[in-house]
């Protein structure tokens, strides 16, 4: 049900991204080559989505200009035709260069080749298998760094290399991953790979390799269907003599031909195999693995390689950036129509974000937020949201809030109101109850989401300290959750009809005229987004691959609602982060207002505008606030049902405590005056610092703990710089600030 919904909503949006063109179609087709499934990495897919991550690593992106022979001009090999190219014609790459080797101490010390070429002095990236393989330095230099590792690794230590260090291994894995290039295109018959208590470290696999398939002896390919197996060769022979016959005049029909053959020939040996798997000699069978490696349906792949063609988060950055610069174009003289136009260019991105996640959830079946990309990228969704939902609340806060008082639960002075709310109320109570205390959940739905009394271990019927605590969070949990989602739900509907109802019966210009003044919002928010899918979409730290999900992580239900909001809380700390460094712009080069009173000192009064963006800054910390303590306090829920307690002190938990308890802190220290509109401009940086801390400084610095699933590598130096830079810039906005509000007595001293 979960994949329907999302591909009927992938399916409502697929108009939205209709325009982005596809990668040109290169001769010959290879269309029916690229929606083949494999089976890599323990997941299906489109061989275009293997054929992408096996060239972006060997090469450094997805699609390269290369020449096959000195006499050929340059031309581009997308990914799908590298990969076929590599199998079929092996021995004409050996002296090609393609494998990434861009850094100039690695090129000119280990390598001994040239940063640019001699006649047009144009930077030289490549270094082809032959030099790597014949370059005696890097060899050395390669045997000292494996020899660095597992010394590293038998102390129990991470092993970190930097600089050209890290570039060897980089080049030496990519070197190693296209002389192992192995293809699996069909299930294998191998019991081994099948049984449930297997031995994790054996090489046994649930798929056949394609060498295999095409150059396998009787002896290893008994007991497959012989018949299929020899269509599977012949066709696959017709497509390799039509492609490298690259004179001949019929050669992109034949391709085609032969390769449509080869799909056909590989599904007819897919389908027969999956029988034979049923009867092979497993003492016991892993039925999930038997589910996952399954050869699948006709259509399999189509959504995935959709995803790869429209490449829609591109898209949103790109679209962003229109935004961006329409919202620039509002500060000049046609300031309403270019606002209005950021507006609906803005929205237009995240329509794109929202069909990319569509075609992830229907591909993964898992909420969007399974690694580092699509959580920076939820973010980005997240604060162009919430800088459109605020800009946009003096026409939409009224309705809403007359609809959140008829979803009242309290009688009204319309009997007929109160009626007809109070079932719609009720039941949608009583769902939610049945949903958290009742209904079964989860991969094995052996438990519900909440217990209604406190869990016992086994052999003891007195609960322990963690389990009164996991309990009575719950139970507030519950009472939250039933008293305010179906107000919440109730209230969104009302609001459908009476948002225009209001808008009606009180006009719409003064809201208009109110929206306009609200525009620093949606510039922040558009910046900030832009920055984000810019970072989520080009750093070479995050990975945008669909991976497989890590165990711990297989639960829907808590991935969804603790993830989202701790996802959602960073959204809303990003756009604070944006209005408060807007903020420090204005008093770092605003025009400060004229001096107050008579004294010895001239005090100058803040810049207008800093008024006016401090009570923005303060409404989005107050989200992020309630989103960061809410993900909070659900993820202590499902460390509880994961690893059996609420709070181990681990450097996630810690951190992301850390970063609640520093918005909390700014947020009293406004509300009580301790400071300012200027300390809450500083206080959004400060609180943004934590959240780097915790959302990247744990998984990519610190050891992740029980979070280690999320860790990762690189990016420390451009993090630390643009962090220390943004506080530089706090520091130069505060000297301004007390040499013009403090007094200039300061320069008279």
């Amino acid at each position: 049900m979960f994949r329907r919904i999302i591909f009927i909503l992938a399916v409502l949006l697929l108009p939205a991204a209709s325009f982005v063109r596809a990668d040109d179609t290169a001769e010959p087709d290879w269309s029916t080559w690229r929606h083949l499934p494999v089976f890599d990495r323990g997941r299906l897919m489109p061989l275009d989505t293997f054929a992408r991550a096996v060239v972006e690593k060997i090469c450094g992106r997805t699609s390269v200009n290369l020449r096959l022979s000195p006499n050929e001009k340059p031309r581009k090999f997308t990914a799908a035709e590298l990969l076929f190219s590599w199998l079929v014609e092996a021995e004409k790459w050996e002296r090609v260069p393609f494998l990434h080797a861009e850094h100039e101490q690695l090129r000119t010390e280990l390598l001994g080749l040239p940063i640019a070429d001699a006649k047009d002095g144009r930077r030289l990236k490549y270094v082809s298998p032959r030099q790597l393989e014949s370059a005696r330095k890097f060899r050395l230099r390669l045997g000292e760094l494996l020899g660095r590792q597992r010394k590293a690794q038998a102390d129990g230590k991470r092993f970190r290399p930097s600089g050209v260090d890290k570039r060897v291994l980089e080049l030496a894995s990519s070197h190693r991953l296209y002389r192992l290039l192995t293809l699996r295109l069909v299930p294998a018959l191998s019991p081994a790979a099948l049984e449930a208590g297997r031995d994790t470290s054996d090489d046994a696999q649930p798929w056949l390799s394609l060498k295999t398939l095409i150059f396998g002896s009787g002896d290893v390919l008994h007991g497959y269907p012989q018949p299929e197996v020899q269509a599977v060769r012949k066709a696959f022979d017709e497509a390799k003599a039509a492609y490298v016959d690259r004179d001949n005049p019929t050669r992109k029909q034949r391709f085609t031909a032969a390769m449509d053959r080869f799909a056909t020939a590989i599904r007819s040996l897919g389908e027969k195999i999956e029988p034979l798997r049923r009867r092979l000699p497993i003492r016991e069978k892993d039925e999930e693995l038997f589910a996952l490696t399954a050869y699948p349906a006709p259509g399999y792949t189509d959504i995935e390689v959709q995803y790869n063609q429209s490449n829609p988060f591109f898209w949103s950055w790109v679209v962003s950036l229109g935004a961006v610069v329409c919202f620039a174009l509002s500060f000049g003289v046609i300031r309403r129509p270019m606002f209005w136009l950021g507006v609906l260019v803005l929205a237009a991105a995240q329509v794109f974000i929202v069909y990319g996640f569509c075609l992830r959830v229907y591909i993964t079946g898992w909420a969007p937020v399974t690694n580092m990309f699509e959580t920076v990228v939820f973010a980005a969704l997240v604060v162009a949201v919430l800088g459109l939902w605020f800009a946009m609340l003096p026409l939409t806060w009224p309705g809403l809030t007359a609809s959140w008082r008829l979803a009242a639960f309290r009688r009204s002075s319309d009997t007929r109101v109160f009626a007809g709310m109070l079932l719609p109320r009720l039941a949608l109570m009583a769902g939610v109850f049945y949903m958290l205390t009742i209904a079964e959940y989860g991969s094995g739905g052996e438990t519900s989401v909440i217990s209604l009394v406190p869990k016992t271990g086994v052999g003891s019927s007195i609960p322990t300290a963690n389990a009164l605590l996991t309990w009575g969070v719950g139970l507030c949990v519950l009472a939250a959750a039933v008293c305010y989602v179906p107000r919440i739900i109730l209230t969104l509907l009302l609001g459908i009809g009476m948002i225009p109802y209001v808008l009606l019966k009180q006009g719409v210009a003064e809201p208009l005229k109110q929206v306009l003044a609200r525009k620093p919002l949606t510039v922040a928010g558009a910046a900030v987004a832009l920055l984000a899918s810019i970072l989520a979409y080009n750093a070479p730290v995050f990975d945008k691959d669909i991976g497989v999900m890590m165990p711990v992580l297989r639960n829907n239900f808590w991935l969804l609602i603790h993830v989202l909001s701790i996802t959602a809380s960073y959204g809303a700390a990003g756009l604070a982060w944006g209005l408060g460094n807007l903020s420090l712009a204005y008093y770092l080069f605003g025009r400060y207002r004229q001096p107050v009173g008579d004294g010895p000192a001239t005090i100058s009064r803040e810049p207008e505008a800093c008024a006016t963006l401090a009570g923005f800054i303060y409404k989005a910390i107050q989200v992020a606030v309630l989103l960061l303590a809410a993900g909070t306090i659900l993820g202590g829920l499902w460390a509880d049902v994961s690893w059996g307690r609420f709070w181990g002190w681990d450097p996630k938990e810690v951190w992301a405590l850390v970063s609640l308890l520093v918005y909390a802190a700014i947020l009293h220290g406004r509300y009580a005056g301790w400071f300012g509109h200027f300390g809450l401009a500083v206080g959004s940086v400060l609180g943004a610092t934590a959240i780097v801390m915790a959302w990247y400084g744990v998984n990519y610095v610190l050891p992740g703990g029980l979070h280690s699933y999320g860790e990762g590598t690189g990016g420390q130096l451009q993090v630390g710089v643009v962090t220390i830079l943004n506080w530089l810039f706090v520091a130069a906005a505060a000297v301004r600030y007390n040499i013009e509000i403090r007094g200039r007595l300061i320069l008279q001293r």
